[in-house]
């Protein structure tokens, strides 16, 4: 037969693997009686290994028998500056983070806490037709009528502005940036919102028009005082010495809001009582020119 007839010669496939009766038994689970016997084994074995650890004749050769029976540790010291650090920082760099952010934080907040501007009084200041730029000026001529209420041997008032066209009770924002327009929207909730301790107002018309139009109310300032800028709820500050400076002084008043009013005035606790009683005095100090002696102690 020439070479190109011959057939390979076929071989069998997946043919199993003859096992040996040692794996088969290897492979086979043992019984409840064969793992009782395993586990006496291995307990002789351990007590042979204690009793030639007491045995032994010194320390030395105890600790050798001991040894081949537990895995014995040595723990590695690290002898280096480097080292120590490398491993304080392996096994506690996460928490070392959380304090020093912790620690990060409360330095802030005490340091905001004694260095920021304690207020004693706000005011809100809502007027479209008048932009007055120096408020710190602004605050600083009214703080001869107001005593320091927070402890801090100074007077200082907080003033906030609201700025867009409220005519007709619509806001014109066709002039503004969208980023003023936040602003002054974020402070006017924070003016009348729960809570708040802006009970004093300087506005002008459209804005009173537009509050009144909300039924807010304001105190009648003629029951407080006797003066001729005041007629009723307005004091105006055309001819107060305290606003000459200011151009917009034709255009707006003062004003007190009247707790019947105000949001929430049923449940305000004592310190929000106490913050109306003060900014009331002051304003009536204010149109009276009754000058504290503490506040210019304070200066």
């Amino acid at each position: 037969m020439s070479e190109e007839n011959k057939q390979p010669s076929a071989e069998p496939e997946n043919t199993p693997v003859q096992e040996t009766p040692k794996e088969q038994q290897a492979r086979r689970p043992l019984t409840q009686k064969e793992r009782e016997i395993r586990q006496r084994q291995r307990d002789l074995e351990f007590l042979k290994r204690k009793q030639m650890i007491r045995e032994a004749a010194d320390q030395e050769g105890r600790e050798r028998v001991y040894n081949s029976i537990h895995y014995h540790h040595v723990e590695q010291k690290p002898d280096t500056f480097a080292k120590k650090w490398e491993n304080y920082w392996y096994h506690y760099k996460f928490t070392t983070i959380v304090v020093i952010i912790m620690i990060g934080l409360v330095g802030w907040f005490i340091h905001d806490l004694v260095t920021n501007t304690k207020y004693d009084l706000d005011i809100g200041l809502l007027s479209y037709e008048t932009y007055w730029n120096d408020y710190t000026e602004l605050a600083e001529n009214w703080t001869p009528y107001l005593d320091d209420n927070t402890g801090d041997d100074e007077v200082n008032i907080s003033v906030m502005d609201v700025e867009y066209n409220m005519e007709e009770g619509q806001k014109d924002q066709s002039s503004i940036s969208y980023e003023e327009v936040m602003a002054d929207t974020t402070h006017m909730s924070v003016i009348f919102y729960k809570g708040s301790t802006y009970f004093v107002l300087i506005m002008d018309q459209n804005y009173y028009d537009y509050f009144t139009g909300l039924k807010v109310k304001f105190v009648d300032l003629s029951t407080l005082v006797d003066n001729d800028a005041v007629e009723g709820d307005k004091y105006y500050l055309s001819d107060d010495p305290d606003f000459a400076d200011f151009g917009g002084k034709d255009d707006c008043f003062l004003v007190l809001r009247d707790t019947s009013t105000i949001n929430g005035w049923e449940d305000a606790d004592e310190d929000l009582q106490e913050q109306y009683e003060i900014s009331k005095q002051f304003l009536i100090d204010l149109i009276n020119k009754n000058v504290h002696e503490t506040a210019n102690a304070a200066e």
